[in-house]
């Protein structure tokens, strides 16, 4: 099982571990590497939605695994309505306001919209604080006029 592009893995006040198989520049290229409970956060930006079905699952076990108490897995991934969610036909799967709601080892402490990741429009960005007001506003509501492009999420690992 291959693990793409998560660019950052924040070992407890230590420096930063990259983990990415595309890239030749890598410190660690398999999560079971990592000891239990090793670090505070996790970042995974454009990453899930390329895995497979078994390895999306596999990867949240391996990152509940690795986090300590507490620990912050942040995550950026294309909305299932942005153009970006079709454009690449590496992409497996979108993600929904709800998604990482499913995972029980999880609590989603936070999720943003994001109208525009770069680029010329840029400027829609200003309606973001709307976009966020409430998700399913956004999901059924707004994203019917303007799909945003990305959600951010942070998950805090549940306690035991």
């Amino acid at each position: 099982m291959g693990y793409r592009k998560i660019r950052k893995i924040s070992r407890p006040k230590a420096e930063i571990v990259n983990l990415d198989t595309a890239d030749s520049n890598v410190d660690i290229r398999n999560l079971n590497e990592f000891d239990d409970e090793e670090f505070d956060e996790v970042y995974a930006f454009y990453v899930l939605e390329h895995l497979e079905f078994e390895a999306f699952f596999l990867l949240m076990d391996e990152i509940h695994r690795i986090l300590g108490p507490n620990g912050i897995f942040s995550i950026k991934v294309p909305h299932w309505r942005g153009t970006s969610a079709f454009i690449c036909p590496e992409h497996r799967r979108c993600f929904s306001a709800y998604t990482f709601n499913y995972f029980a080892k999880f609590t989603v402490i936070e999720r943003k919209f994001r109208i525009v990741k770069s680029g010329k429009l840029n400027f829609l960005n200003v309606f973001n604080f709307l976009y966020n007001i409430h998700p399913v506003i956004t999901e059924k509501f707004l994203s019917n006029i303007l799909a945003p492009e990305e959600i951010i999420f942070k998950l805090r690992k549940a306690k035991r």
